[in-house]
């Protein structure tokens, strides 16, 4: 006959760990009546057949190397009555990188046009406890989850942003965050973040307006043609009689 949990206390009663990092945990019962106590998991068991004041067994594993462990404590009581209590470790890796994108790479994006951003999450898990963050400057737009996926293993995901374009995100800078969230009460993990991706929004201005261009902090002669030697970073002034806006590209010169 077998009771399930009755008369066993486990210390920590949950377990949320790391890959690789050891595990440590307590299985107690008030019950002196019992001839053997142990742990089980898969290839390791820790048996405790000397009754002492304490009634305990630890169970210590030097590296949790198993997504989907089930360890289990056991005690075999007089008149082949057991009592048996599970616990499901929780093993987590945290994500290896964020990548964001263009879904469809243009220099510049035509202002009123629906511009898509992606972001990469490389080799995390549990994924259903991934949260992911998008910011566009320091606010937080989108909070994007994955509750649903049960996988245990590590895996990769996305999440996609759709933006408009319109002349207020030229020169925005857009990220993405994202972090294991395991509750109040679970470990705290790394916030892992993106580089910016920053928007050009091409629109017409109204009332119209110039376009100065600099190259290495000097102005670029337009009557003079460009060659290969001249590829790199270039800035822009945009300015008209409501104010001015300054932002830099990276320009590649292919011919010549």
């Amino acid at each position: 006959a077998v009771a399930v949990e009755k008369g066993l206390t486990l210390n920590p009663p949950e377990i949320v760990v790391e890959y690789g990092q050891p595990v440590e945990v307590n299985c107690s019962t008030p019950t002196e009546d019992y001839e053997l106590m142990q742990w089980i998991t898969g290839n390791i068991t820790s048996n405790k057949e000397v009754k002492d004041d304490t009634s305990l067994v630890t169970l210590m594993i030097p590296e949790m190397l198993d997504w989907d462990a089930h360890l289990q404590c056991k005690i075999s009581l007089s008149g082949s009555h057991e009592c048996r209590k599970d616990l499901l470790p929780t093993v987590y890796k945290n994500p290896e990188g964020a990548i964001i994108f263009a879904v469809s790479y243009a220099p510049f994006i035509e202002e009123g046009t629906q511009y898509e951003l992606q972001c990469d999450i490389i080799n995390v898990a549990p994924v259903q406890n991934l949260i992911m963050k998008w910011y566009r400057g320091n606010q937080t737009i989108l909070t994007d989850r994955r509750s649903h996926n049960t996988t245990k293993i590590p895996v990769s995901t996305s999440s996609n942003l759709m933006i408009n374009a319109t002349r207020e995100e030229n020169g925005i800078q857009f990220r993405c965050e994202a972090q294991l969230d395991f509750g109040a009460e679970g470990p705290q993990t790394p916030v892992i973040s993106s580089d910016p991706l920053m928007l050009n929004v091409h629109f017409d201005w109204n009332p119209s307006g110039s376009i100065t261009w600099y190259h290495q902090g000097k102005l670029v002669n337009h009557s003079m043609p460009l060659t290969r030697m001249d590829s790199g970073e270039y800035d822009y002034v945009a300015t008209n009689n409501l104010g001015s806006f300054r932002a830099t590209i990276n320009i590649i010169i292919e011919c010549k």
